[in-house]
């Protein structure tokens, strides 16, 4: 009887899926608040505007009216103590799209 080595082939376990992004925290990371919650200052731009985008897209699903995503928009609490930064975020890629398509 003749013997026949076998070949054991191991694959590496497949991938874990990534963790799904805390949009919250990213937008809290993002950003500097003074002692009433106000915005005072936009630390990372790259992070806040994936925040904000995602959360235009989040409210774009929505079932309801322009009002009630406007609604759930402003329960983020992007409330700014000063409008020096308005026009960087203005000119953010997308955002004015973004938020014209959610509202």
């Amino acid at each position: 009887m003749r013997v026949v080595p076998q070949v054991i082939i191991r694959m590496p376990p497949p991938p874990k899926p990534a963790p799904p992004i805390n949009y919250y925290a990213l937008l809290k990371q993002a950003v500097k608040r003074d002692s009433n919650n106000a915005i005072v200052a936009v630390l990372q731009y790259p992070p806040f505007m994936q925040a904000i985008v995602r959360f235009c897209e989040t409210a774009r699903v929505f079932p309801g009216t322009p009002a009630d995503r406007a609604r759930y928009l402003g329960s983020i609490g992007w409330y700014f103590a000063d409008q020096a930064d308005f026009g960087r975020i203005a000119d953010q890629k997308g955002l004015a799209d973004k938020l014209s398509a959610t509202l």
